[in-house]
């Protein structure tokens, strides 16, 4: 199964660290559907990541990580030129390290951002050295804290036949004023059976998914292009920007002014 390993040529079997890092621009890619047997840590820079586990989509925004579970079947979207690719692989789990056991996204503070750029000066293919595991170890006890400031950035998925039209017509007019009984016209569907469509089949209502799909699409445009959080605020359907700003806040846990400037910086 395809990964980022083998884009960039790389045996993770042959491997015999028990933990290393990768760091390279891969710009845009596509992985096809695969698993770590390692623990995975990613950080990606100048741009936007797309995790698709199960049935969820998680979005990975610039300056933020992900941390994926061992064994976590997932594929990897980029759509960012200039992707700066971060990753620490840890092999190993101590019950005092606390790994979540779940996908989670969360924002990389300074500290986590320095230590995973450090590790760039020990190679993969490299003996490692005690002063490497020590600092991986470090690593390994932070993870659950730096885990406790998780984003809920999580859309569903669906192959349902009547619903992936649907979902697919909404994440391309999201700078539209959408309604349940607009788009339930649109496809010649009540707004009581596409409200019960997305509570069976995605386990969410119409109005939570847009939300979310709204705010996916902003972080993206905040990350990758030099709109105002005005235009921003337009492309993606909010009239008000203290309604944008609010709702943007409560998913994120900044403002989208806050998450641009720590985007720049």
């Amino acid at each position: 199964m395809q990964s980022v390993f083998d884009r960039l040529g790389i045996q993770e079997e042959m491997i015999p660290k028990h933990s290393f890092s990768v760091h390279a621009v891969t710009g845009q890619f596509v992985t096809t559907v695969h698993h770590h047997s390692r623990y995975q840590l990613l950080y990606a820079e100048h741009g936007v990541l797309r995790f698709l586990s199960d049935d969820k989509q998680f979005i990975l925004p610039t300056n933020h990580g992900a941390w994926i579970p061992a064994g976590l079947i997932h594929k990897v979207v980029s759509s960012s030129a200039n992707l700066h690719f971060r990753t620490l692989y840890l092999g190993y789990q101590k019950p005092e390290y606390h790994f979540p056991d779940t996908l989670t996204i969360f924002p990389i503070s300074l500290l986590a951002r320095e230590m995973i750029v450090y590790t760039q000066q020990w190679h993969y293919d490299d003996p490692i050295t005690q002063a490497e595991e020590a600092f991986y170890d470090a690593i390994s006890y932070l993870i659950a804290d730096w885990c406790r400031d998780a984003i809920r950035l999580i859309l569903p998925t669906t192959e349902h036949k009547h619903l992936l039209p649907i979902t697919a017509f909404m994440l391309a007019h999201l700078d539209k004023p959408l309604t349940l009984t607009q788009v339930g016209n649109q496809f010649g569907m009540s707004s009581r059976t596409l409200m019960r469509l997305f509570r069976q089949e995605m386990d969410t209502t119409f109005q939570a998914y847009l939300r979310v799909a709204r705010i996916i699409k902003a972080l993206e445009l905040l990350s990758t292009t030099d709109m105002t959080i005005t235009e921003v605020s337009l492309q993606v359907g909010y009239q008000s920007m203290s309604s944008f700003s609010a709702t943007f806040k409560a998913f994120v846990g900044q403002s989208p002014t806050q998450f641009r400037q720590h985007h720049r910086q």
